[in-house]
């Protein structure tokens, strides 16, 4: 649920390799109603993933961000970014925008990313912040109130 657009739902999901996925939903209410009338499994209307993102007013996008499997992600409004963590120690912890920079912007109309397709695409320098963390995160916790970012791992 985005506060900014009650209409608007921004689903995000890591992946065992490394990838933080994200799905912009403009207007939630019609597309609940579309997959409403899918098919039912047990009962409850699903929709898969692949053909979310192709909806033509979904915007879909795949980062490449993390090096091993995302531990834990979170959207942060206050920030417009999302925080993932990961084992991994050169990209411990990752300040990311949802969708990039404005060049950036027009891949995500590319037939290919709104199909759902594997090809993950690297966030510009500029569109994300990457913190090195002797041997990775295992969890974390952001305060808006006061502006901090606790990090808990092995160490």
């Amino acid at each position: 649920h985005n506060p900014r657009n009650t209409e608007e739902s921004i689903l995000i999901y890591g992946d065992n390799l490394g990838c933080v996925n994200v799905l912009v939903i403009p207007n939630t209410t019609q597309a609940f109603r579309k997959w409403k009338q899918e098919a039912k499994v047990e009962g409850v209307p699903t929709a898969n993933i692949e053909k979310v993102a192709s909806m033509a007013d979904v915007r879909y996008a795949r980062w490449e961000v993390h090096r091993d499997w995302v531990v834990e992600l979170k959207y942060e409004d206050h920030l417009r970014s999302i925080i993932s963590c990961s084992n991994d120690p050169s990209t411990g912890i990752v300040i990311g925008n949802v969708v990039g920079s404005t060049n950036v912007e027009s891949a995500l109309r590319d037939t290919t990313m709104k199909r759902g397709g594997n090809s993950a695409r690297k966030r510009l320098s500029a569109d994300q912040t990457v913190f090195y963390v002797y041997k990775g995160v295992k969890t974390f916790a952001y305060s808006e109130t006061y502006n901090i970012l606790v990090t808990g791992g092995m160490d």
